[in-house]
């Protein structure tokens, strides 16, 4: 087994807020009282709710998007780990172990980038994206070179679809019945598309 990268550590981190995202989902932003380097994107961190409801087993979670010291994650809630995150209160603990994992490698900015990404995978491709066009996967990519393909089974597992949009690059999205944007799978939508 490989060993950990060598800036991962275990440390606390206070709850700073829990906002509701989609059907079921929900964002955790939470404060890390140890200094933090930016983290490139597709990072994760293992999580771990100092609450009694948390199982002993920490559940691992990419970087969705950091500010300085403030780490934010994705979360859809699925059994009693991620249901204890999504209701950690402002100022409850939560371990964090990490950074963990190698992150993106950099994008060539001469070739259009699309990037293909589904329900809650889109976790690391919000903080991805806006790397790539400031510059901080290679040089700068304009956003009209590059074009996020979002699929999922409803509008509502699309999470934080706006926001993906105000990013600026190109957003296709795809539903399992066409409910929202193209109807099927989103890499049958990149066939059809490229």
């Amino acid at each position: 087994m490989p060993a950990p990268p060598s800036d991962a550590r275990s440390f606390l981190t206070e709850t700073v807020c829990v906002e509701p995202c989609g059907d079921d989902g929900a964002i955790l932003r939470v404060r890390s009282t140890a200094p933090l380097a930016p983290l490139r994107a597709a990072r994760f961190f293992m999580l771990s709710a100092q609450v009694p409801e948390f199982p002993a087993i920490p559940r691992p979670f990419s970087v969705y998007r950091q500010e300085g010291q403030e780490l934010e994650f994705l979360i859809k809630i699925m059994g009693r780990g991620t249901r204890a995150l999504c209701e950690l209160r402002e100022g409850d603990l939560v371990r964090a172990t990490g950074p963990l994992g190698n992150g993106w490698p950099d994008l060539d900015a001469e070739i259009h980038s699309v990037m293909l990404a589904g329900g809650i995978g889109s976790a690391p491709f919000f903080m991805g994206i806006e790397q790539a066009l400031a510059g901080g996967l290679g040089s700068p990519i304009d956003a009209s070179e590059m074009t996020l393909i979002y699929g999922a089974a409803t509008r509502g597992l699309l999470y934080d679809l706006d926001r993906f949009a105000e990013l600026g690059v190109r957003v296709v999205t795809s539903t399992d019945a066409g409910s929202e944007g193209l109807h099927g799978h989103a890499p049958a939508v990149l066939r059809q598309e490229w």
